[in-house]
């Protein structure tokens, strides 16, 4: 896998020309096209786009060039993997190659410990007259599908993220909006996800793999019949427009919840939020915070009398 990154990175204020102009844009096709002539030279090679490493998950997938991090990957390979992540219990990845900052690991075991199980994240497998979709191994349990059961799988994906700083709430709710329909289209023009653990998938876009492995909900929160039933994973689709802006109307919320927290709402709706953000705010506190850190509970605000 070869990854681009520039020498610099922006900081403040940057024109969206300096980023995707012309200049720019030709500058990525000449050095793919110096990549694949290079590749190309008697070695029947060429570079795709992906956002995801094809072989994730695979058998001695992952390697380094640091030694005592190499070590730790080689000895975990001969070892029972789900007895070895005590946080996890993943299967196919050492949990410890994830980033060694707390945030992940106790997102991930939060996560297990809410679910009471690991996260089951499955994507339908290509099929074509030689695909076998009756065959059942430890590894894939579930015929005709890919399965993974850990953050890595979702995490590990790329992409491009933006942080835009705008001028006030109003400006900060419309442009929630106007992004909202958006993303959409690009996200179906920038699909570029057709192969996890060595396997073609018959979809080809990151976000459900994403969505699956930061679901928290237990099995009583995803039965629809459930009172507590909550109608998708905490990393997942808009579902919602904020803004009071009159391109926005009513009629567009057509996404309607079984379940909000009225308490939330009220305390919101008292100080003088108006309904259409009181509802955003109000759907989102109906789950448990994942991760919490021990010194955020030294808060006064945290601390229950």
């Amino acid at each position: 896998m070869i990854r681009h990154a520039t020498l610099k990175y922006s900081a403040g204020c940057v024109r969206p020309r300096e980023h995707f102009g012309v200049l720019n844009l030709f500058l990525l096709a000449f050095r793919r096209a110096y990549l694949n002539q290079f590749l190309g030279e008697g070695r029947d090679v060429r570079i795709i786009s992906t956002s995801a490493s094809p072989i994730l998950g695979t058998p001695h997938c992952l390697t380094s060039s640091n030694p005592s991090i190499r070590e730790y990957i080689e000895a975990e390979d001969t070892l029972d993997l789900a007895r070895n992540n005590p946080h996890t219990h993943q299967l196919f990845l050492p949990e410890k190659t994830a980033s060694p900052h707390p945030r992940f690991l106790g997102l991930a075991q939060s996560i297990y410990e809410r679910r009471g199980k690991k996260v089951d994240i499955r994507v339908p497998l290509f099929r074509d007259e030689n695909t076998d979709c009756e065959q059942v191994t430890e590894r894939e349990p579930h015929p005709g599908e890919i399965y993974m059961d850990a953050m890595h799988f979702g995490m590990g994906c790329a992409c491009l993220q933006i942080t835009y700083e705008s001028e006030n709430i109003n400006h900060a709710r419309f442009l929630y909006d106007m992004l909202l329909p958006w993303t959409p289209i690009m996200s179906v023009l920038s699909a570029t996800t057709p192969i996890f653990k060595g396997q073609l998938s018959d979809h080809d876009f990151r976000w459900e793999v994403i969505e699956q492995s930061a679901d928290c909900r237990t099995d009583d929160e995803k039965d629809p019949l459930s009172d507590n039933y909550i109608n998708k994973s905490r990393y997942s689709t808009v579902s919602r427009y904020i803004s009071n802006h009159r391109y926005v109307q009513n009629f567009h919320n057509d996404v309607h919840f079984k379940k909000l927290s009225p308490e939330v709402k009220q305390a919101l709706t008292e100080k003088g939020i108006d309904e259409r953000l009181a509802d955003h705010v109000a759907s989102l506190f109906i789950r448990s915070p994942i991760p919490v850190y021990k010194k955020e509970l030294e808060f006064p605000c945290c601390q229950k009398k």
